[in-house]
């Protein structure tokens, strides 16, 4: 039960070296904010149905990456689909579900973390919140995410699309337990607070000093893994950041202004 989200992520990290443009940034829109600016609106809602696309893209490749790799997901696929079904959710037990330390303390956790930022850049208000850890806005909005985060990543355990179903993962005694329905959003929460920390103190002071579009683009997305792979998920490039310009241009943004200056 190895999670695909480890190579997914992967995958994100070498996005970079390929050429890719960038769509230039409209008046008005916060990637236009060093001539325009902007402000947190006061009030957005939750799109649901791009929200719902990216997470159904990022499930298919999770179990194609699982159908592509594993010879036993393979193997437990041909039975009786409803039945098989039933009887993997019936195998739920105890925390351990067999799989290493690795897949459920790292990969999970990233996982997790994709699904959050699905749900921020969905957002039309909260994927606009500038990093600041002072801000109750900021932790509002990341607590939200923790509730995407738990849903989604219940589906992919239990859910009729998810590996319990496709696979049958808990046919096998001790293949199915708590442990990744606790882990995924709890330290998937974690770790995209630690990518917004890392990007705000570590992408954006760098982006300030080097102008360097291939040094940019890398630090972007080798700091903030789970969204590179989210932003690929919406179909742009690992490095788009909502808040501030593109990496060939000027950035002048700083975390916890409100407004980009």
């Amino acid at each position: 039960m190895h999670s695909p989200v480890i190579p997914a992520v992967l995958l994100a990290l070498f996005i970079p070296s390929l050429p890719a443009q960038e769509s230039p940034a409209k008046p008005g829109e916060p990637e236009a904010a060093e001539e325009n600016g902007y402000e947190v609106p006061a009030e957005g809602s939750l799109q649901w149905k791009p929200l719902l696309l990216q997470n159904g893209l990022f499930l298919a490749s999770q179990h194609a990456f699982r159908f592509g790799t594993q010879e036993k997901t393979r193997a437990q696929f041909g039975g009786p689909f409803l039945k098989d079904y039933v009887n993997s959710l019936k195998g739920f037990s105890g925390w351990d579900d067999g799989d290493e330390w690795l897949a459920n303390y790292l990969g999970h956790p990233l996982q997790g973390s994709v699904y959050g930022h699905t749900y921020l850049q969905n957002h039309s208000r909260e994927k606009y919140i500038p990093v600041n850890f002072k801000s109750k806005d900021y932790w509002q909005s990341r607590f939200k995410s923790i509730a995407w985060m738990a849903v989604a990543s219940t589906h992919y355990e239990l859910g009729p699309f998810g590996e319990a179903a496709f696979g049958n993962v808990g046919l096998s005694p001790g293949t199915k337990g708590a442990v990744d329905l606790v882990i995924t959003p709890t330290l998937g929460l974690a770790t995209l607070v630690v990518e917004d920390f890392a990007d705000a103190k570590i992408v954006m002071p760098i982006e300030r000093h080097i102008q360097n579009r291939f040094v940019r683009l890398t630090v972007r997305s080798l700091f903030n893994p789970a969204r590179s792979m989210a932003n690929l998920l919406r179909f742009k490039v690992p490095w788009h950041r909502d808040t501030r310009a593109g990496v060939g241009f000027q950035t002048n943004a700083f975390p916890g202004s409100g407004r980009p200056r």
